[in-house]
């Protein structure tokens, strides 16, 4: 439970990033997702596992929409997948993966080409 109150925060703070026009809509979309799996039994570990990936999933792929620096994302990816993320960059490329271990995105650090690739593995 207190690592869902955890994420739901930083999702609510990282909804304060994007534009003034579309903050109401999101930050009550995330509370609604976030009540609808209020019940879900906390000894599931499969479940609460891709929970919390797709709450992250769905924050970068908004961060993304509104052109929001994933970087922002950093403390969520800790809550939501723990120390197991690693992040990779060889030369001018950087990758990313969470801890199921799928490439959740990929940039080009001397321009601002950047995409979401999600569950390749």
């Amino acid at each position: 439970m207190e690592k869902a109150l955890r994420a739901y925060a930083e999702v609510l703070r990282l909804v304060r990033r994007l534009p003034k026009e579309s903050r109401g809509y999101y930050a009550k979309y995330a509370r609604e997702n976030f009540v609808n799996y209020r019940d879900v039994d906390p000894s599931d570990s499969t479940t609460l596992h891709d929970l919390f990936q797709r709450t992250y999933n769905h924050s970068i792929w908004l961060l993304h929409k509104y052109s929001v620096d994933d970087s922002a994302a950093d403390k969520l990816k800790r809550i939501c997948c723990g120390p197991q993320s690693l992040s990779l960059s060889f030369g001018f490329w950087s990758y990313s993966h969470c801890c199921c271990g799928r490439l959740y995105s990929a940039s080009l650090s001397s321009s601002s080409l950047s995409l979401i690739l999600l569950c390749l593995t």
